[in-house]
């Protein structure tokens, strides 16, 4: 009897941490879907592309640099973002 107690109250607290687990999950994973992927092309006046430019969301040290062709991807919070783009010889420019 008291070892049947033992049990229940054993698989009690197991289901407990389980269902603590699971919810701990499922939020984690809320959270990754709030991300969207940005993707461009850095290019100048001319529509010349510029390769090395920096690619940063502003207010924080997310970011990345163009490739050769100019192109870039960036993963980024959703809601209203802004994308800071800078390159040597040029003023910034802030996306929204």
């Amino acid at each position: 009897m008291i070892i049947e107690k033992m049990k229940k109250k054993l698989l009690r607290h197991f289901n407990r941490k389980m269902f603590i687990a699971l919810l701990m999950l499922f939020v984690v994973s809320i959270a990754y879907a709030q991300e969207r992927t940005v993707q461009g092309l850095i290019t100048d006046e001319s529509k010349t592309p510029i390769p090395g430019a920096n690619v940063v969301v502003k207010g924080t040290t997310t970011g990345t640099v163009s490739d050769t062709e100019g192109k870039f991807t960036l993963k980024v919070p959703s809601g209203n973002t802004v994308i800071v783009v800078s390159y040597i010889g040029y003023q910034p420019q802030e996306i929204r």
